[in-house]
């Protein structure tokens, strides 16, 4: 089957590279669109006027440094149509609308081998209810350098 937008949910550790190569070798061909999402929940909770003056700038770092981590990812890929989303909001929700606002037609996930991982609430989300082709896809401690890239430089 041949997809024209493969999304990538990443979580800004190692294992990153693993999901990447593994879309660039589903994608096969150029004219599918890549777009690495990375939704961080955790400023998901943080309102404007609940925080203090110094968080706001606390914020623009983290988003920046997030951002920075999916340029590092894809620095050696010349892929047309790549996008890098760094976006806040609460899982599963927020990748199901940004994988419906994008048309994606395929979501390539990570998971490790333990059985807290395959019962968390956030898989049963996205499984129940993603309209898009899912492949999760087996990770470990060891990051693989997306292809292309020539340095032995991981992400941690």
């Amino acid at each position: 089957m041949s997809y024209k937008h493969i999304a990538v949910a990443v979580s800004n550790t190692p294992e990153d590279y693993t999901l990447v190569n593994r879309a660039l070798l589903v994608a096969g061909q150029r004219q599918t669109r890549l777009t690495l999402i990375h939704v961080d929940d955790e400023l998901a909770e943080l309102y404007s006027g609940v925080y203090g003056a110094d968080a706001a700038q606390i914020i623009s770092e983290l988003e920046n440094s997030q951002m920075e981590h999916l340029q590092q990812l894809v620095k050696n890929t010349e892929w047309p149509g790549l996008q890098l989303k760094v976006v806040r909001g609460e899982l599963p929700g927020t990748l199901l609308e940004i994988i419906e606002e994008e048309h994606c037609d395929l979501l390539i996930c990570g998971h490790h081998h333990t059985f807290l991982n395959r019962m968390l609430p956030v898989y049963r989300g996205l499984v129940n209810k993603v309209r898009a082709d899912l492949l999760i896809v087996p990770v470990d401690d060891t990051a693989v350098p997306v292809a292309g890239d020539d340095s032995d430089d991981v992400v941690q």
